[in-house]
């Protein structure tokens, strides 16, 4: 039998109260949830007891989960503070960093293959070919009548 959460109480992240350098959570990954904007959220199983703890979701932290962590994986997520990102889709915006650490007991298990950054893609050839088109602004409407 399978069972899905559909309630329950959770203490969430603010990453606008948080410290550079802060432990957001250290326990369990238990997975993610999603939220109202169409992402998901982080929910892990604090060490300490207590209520399931959320982190919204943010690219960098997103990336690192993606990568590196398995469900089930004990890990620790420190809070880094904000960055200007030099290059990319958003230069020039802040986003939020963080360090995720994995429990070397939980290295043990595969782990997933890292998702390439969009730097690291490369251009894929055409798989058909179109005749240049004739972009002077000039229309031919002679066939038209």
């Amino acid at each position: 039998m399978v069972f899905k959460r559909v309630g329950g109480q959770k203490t969430y992240i603010k990453f606008a109260e948080c410290k550079p350098e802060q432990i957001l959570v250290e326990g369990q990954y238990i997975g993610r949830s999603p939220n109202k904007f169409g992402n998901d959220n982080f929910d892990f199983k604090p060490s300490s007891g207590g209520p399931t703890v959320c982190i919204n979701h943010a690219g960098h932290l997103a990336w690192l989960m993606e990568n590196h962590v398995a469900i089930s994986d004990n890990v620790q997520v420190v809070y880094k503070g904000k960055q200007v990102l030099e290059s990319g889709a958003y230069a020039g915006k802040s986003s939020h960093q963080f360090e995720v650490l994995v429990a070397e007991s939980d290295l043990a298990t595969p782990r997933p293959e890292p998702v390439a950054k969009a730097a690291e893609f490369k251009s894929v050839a055409p798989t058909s070919t179109v005749a240049p088109q004739d972009n002077s602004g000039a229309v031919d409407l002679s066939g038209l009548d």
